[in-house]
């Protein structure tokens, strides 16, 4: 393992939902298609029980909840989840969202089991990922869905996402990703499988070059136009999953 620690800490002194000049602006953007993937992957949300892990400051848990899930949003980042309070409060949501502050790597202590399981911006960020897949299947119902999406350790994705694209925006803090913490799908399969989780999908998704906001990117080192992902069948860079537990 490499010696370099991924940077964790710059989520709690970061601008979430307005900064256009920093990496947050991309994690914010690969939220739409990861919440089309939720949509596509459970159609009807309304009172499906949702466990969101390393939630941030709440790009995927607020939409859930505004869709009418009932949401348990976890994170370590204290700054993290005042935001998500504050932006709760403003969509009048805290019947729908449960806050909690804890380590998704130690025991949640939690007392109920969920129909959906989000790992999503995650595995990548720990030492240690195959715990929160363990924690996904524990916190499942039976049939329930773990949907997760990561980085893989690939040599396009170094250079593109970890080298070119760090260079190109102008407040890059220093290892939010570690290529040696990228994952395999391979591995993220044998790990589902060890935790009775039966894969059922892995896609790739980019951002497509010839958009505005990458040339803004790469012109203005700031991304202000809206920037989209679309799936692919390659997953050499970012992909998604899904995995079911047993009925």
């Amino acid at each position: 393992m490499n010696s370099q620690i991924v940077n964790n800490q710059f989520y709690n002194s970061l601008n979430w939902w307005e900064a256009n000049d920093h990496m947050i602006v991309f994690l914010r953007a690969e939220s739409k298609i990861r919440l089309n993937y939720i949509h596509k992957s459970m159609p009807n949300l309304k009172g499906k029980t949702v466990l969101d892990l390393g939630c941030g400051a709440g790009f995927i848990s607020l939409p859930l909840a505004e869709m009418g899930a009932c949401v348990t949003a976890i994170d370590l980042s204290e700054e993290a989840l005042r935001i998500l309070q504050e932006k709760a409060q403003q969509k009048n949501l805290q019947n729908n969202i449960q806050i909690k502050q804890a380590d998704i790597l130690q025991e949640l202590n939690l007392n109920q089991k969920y129909d959906l399981v989000l790992a999503l911006d995650v595995l990548e960020h720990v030492f240690c990922p195959e715990k929160i897949i363990e924690q996904a299947f524990k916190y499942l119902k039976p049939n329930g869905l773990f949907i997760y999406h990561t980085l893989n350790r690939t040599f396009w994705c170094w250079l593109l996402y970890l080298q070119l694209v760090p260079r190109l925006i102008k407040n890059d803090p220093k290892n939010v990703h570690v290529h040696e913490f990228n994952i395999k799908p391979v591995e993220i399969n044998a790990w589902l499988n060890k935790h009775n989780l039966q894969s059922q999908e892995q896609i790739g998704i980019h951002a497509p070059f010839g958009q505005k906001a990458i040339w803004e990117l790469i012109t203005q080192r700031k991304i202000i136009s809206e920037l989209n992902f679309e799936y692919t069948s390659n997953l050499a860079l970012g992909y998604l999953g899904k995995a079911r537990s047993g009925a």
